[in-house]
């Protein structure tokens, strides 16, 4: 049944790119702007600035990945597309979000490196920390597995005229939806943590403040991964795909 012209006109993906080009932009200045000082500094990068370079490239890859999307119809309602062209535009977003899940789950490790380098924790609580993003790593490789090996072949979560078998999409929801509440945990704790080490420091109250809010930014990506908890089911709507994702594709950032 042909939609109503409004509906069919319908097209996210202008949001979209201004979205990821705006934010990918203020990424960039910010890696920038750590590199450098860190280079005046101290003469070198370290560990975590590597870490935080290959995240960065990361996200130039999901971004190139969906710009390729959405060029091709991600954003607009799938009964507007040929279905070359739907199939092409939800491989190339699966693809693109699965960059974009590597990009912040490494971020995490380069955060851990930093936090140990500053407040030089206790073994325990060193242990704890590396302990908190190897579990996130583990949940996050899984949840990545599970939906994109969810049906089998697994080509059949994007081509449409595929015979295929796949999970109970409950089960998958519920993996996906655990990946992401850990992932938040973990950016509560990697927030709060310096925090509270911080003022226990016989240091500067103003030093204690700016270290408190640069550090604390994790509450941030927090809250972000508990939205991006409430995004997951668009992932399972496979009738429209291109158009319901564009809030996971966003928060995926």
């Amino acid at each position: 049944m042909p939609l109503p012209p409004g509906t069919a006109a319908e097209n996210r993906g202008p949001a979209i790119l201004a979205i990821l080009y705006c934010s990918t932009v203020l990424a960039s200045l910010l890696v920038a702007g750590r590199l450098f000082s860190r280079r005046i500094k101290l003469g070198r990068w370290s560990a975590d600035d590597y870490i935080i370079l290959v995240s960065l490239t990361l996200v130039y890859s999901l971004v190139g990945t969906i710009t390729g999307a959405i060029s091709i119809g991600q954003g607009r309602h799938a009964a507007t597309l040929a279905l070359s062209d739907f199939e092409l535009a939800v491989f190339l977003t699966m693809i693109g979000l699965g960059m974009g899940v590597l990009s912040f789950t490494l971020a995490k490790a380069a955060v851990v490196i930093l936090l140990i380098k500053v407040l030089h924790p206790p073994p325990w609580q060193a242990r704890l920390l590396w302990g908190l993003i190897t579990g996130n790593t583990i949940f996050m490789v899984v949840a990545s597995a599970v939906y994109f090996l969810q049906c089998s072949p697994p080509q059949a979560l994007w081509m449409v005229e595929v015979e295929k078998k796949c999970w109970d999409p409950l089960v998958v929801n519920s993996i996906a939806i655990s990946g992401s509440g850990f992932s938040a945990l973990s950016d509560f704790y990697l927030a709060l943590y310096p925090a509270i080490s911080l003022w226990s420091m016989e240091i500067n109250k103003k030093k204690k403040v700016a270290l408190s809010v640069a550090l604390g930014f994790g509450v941030c990506a927090g809250t972000v991964a508990i939205y991006k908890c409430t995004t997951v089911p668009e992932l399972l709507d496979k009738s429209d795909f291109t158009y319901t994702t564009s809030g996971v594709v966003v928060w995926t950032m």
